[in-house]
């Protein structure tokens, strides 16, 4: 999905150093999540944004276990 922020909200963001958090989102520029996620390269950071939609595709399909499952799994 490509959305466009409008002139306020690009305005909020830069202002806010790339981190804007709401009641029900937060908001990062490309920038900051590049540095938060150690990406150095453009092909990283597609790919970290692929698996970003990957993931959220899981969770909107029902693709999901509980946490607690994985934890017990990863320390058995």
């Amino acid at each position: 999905m490509a959305v466009e922020l409008t002139d306020e909200q690009q305005r909020v963001l830069e202002e806010c150093h790339g981190f804007v958090r709401g009641q029900t989102f937060v908001l990062l520029s490309k920038d900051t999540y590049r540095r938060m996620m150690g990406l150095e390269s453009d092909a990283e950071l597609a790919e970290s944004l692929k698996a970003v939609e990957r993931g959220l595709a899981d969770v909107n399909a029902g693709r999901t276990r509980p946490y607690e499952d994985v934890l017990h799994e990863l320390r058995s």
